[in-house]
């Protein structure tokens, strides 16, 4: 069903998101602490509770690993902020502006888990490609913890044209690259920056290579060569959050 949310976490967040909301369904006799938050969630904001016997609350879910808990969205919602939106609102934050390019992920799994990653990690924004990438469905609404309802989306035709747009604004865009022209370790990654992951099995398209101001490696000590995309991009957000906070100390202590 279309404009579903399940899972305590996805849920919880979802309520304490601007998302328009139509109802919280709930399995009759779910409990404990997540159930009570997201119950008082929803009577912050005057959102109408259904309590489903087991059974019925079972066929509405089907197979959804939903936890006991499900939120139906109302209306048609715009799920997604022009570029121009994620790169003012980035400029309002007090760090320089952090966002993180994603090319062509279609296992929804794998888009919640880096959307999860880029909220953990201070991104400002997301910016995705319109074909070949997973909608931001209930899956990846879970696989996210609910990241998904807070943290800017922008959809774009192509990430090439935005990168430009980017650059025009000043922000360097990084791609990460198996070969990349040095290690994240030995980049700066302190100034406005989009970070570049590509698809799980190709990784960055070429075009949108080309179009990238740098490449970076992760150094891999082990036999196998790279790690997969959701892995890739959260030791590189994490690698950003961690050069800026050692930026920020030593000025501090200057």
């Amino acid at each position: 069903m279309k404009g579903l949310i399940w899972g305590r976490q996805a849920v919880l967040e979802t309520l304490r998101s601007p998302k328009a909301i139509k109802r919280l369904i709930l399995r009759r006799g779910a409990k404990g602490d997540g159930i009570l938050k997201i119950r008082m969630e929803a009577a912050k904001r005057a959102i109408p509770i259904e309590d489903l016997p087991p059974r019925a609350f079972d066929k509405f879910i089907g197979k959804r690993p939903a936890q006991g808990v499900s939120l139906e969205l109302g209306g048609d919602q715009e799920q997604f902020l022009s570029l121009e939106d994620i790169v003012q609102k980035a400029n309002t934050q007090s760090d320089p502006p952090f966002l993180l390019l994603v090319d062509g992920v279609e296992d929804p799994q794998n888009l919640g888990a880096i959307i999860r990653s880029a909220d953990g990690a201070g991104v400002h924004g997301i910016v995705i490609r319109e074909r070949r990438t997973a909608p931001i469905s209930g899956t990846v609404m879970k696989t996210s913890a609910g990241a998904a309802a807070h943290i800017p989306i922008a959809q774009v035709p192509g990430l090439p044209a935005a990168i430009l747009e980017l650059q025009k604004t000043g922000i360097w865009v990084v791609a990460a690259a198996q070969d990349g022209q040095e290690s994240m370790f030995e980049a700066d990654l302190t100034g406005p920056i989009a970070i570049v992951v590509g698809s799980e099995g190709k990784g960055v398209s070429p075009l949108v290579l080309k179009r990238c101001d740098r490449t970076v490696r992760i150094p891999m000590k082990g036999q196998v060569e790279s790690l997969n995309v959701s892995a890739t991009t959260a030791v590189l957000l994490f690698e950003v959050l961690r050069q800026r906070s050692v930026t920020r100390k030593v000025a501090k202590n200057s």
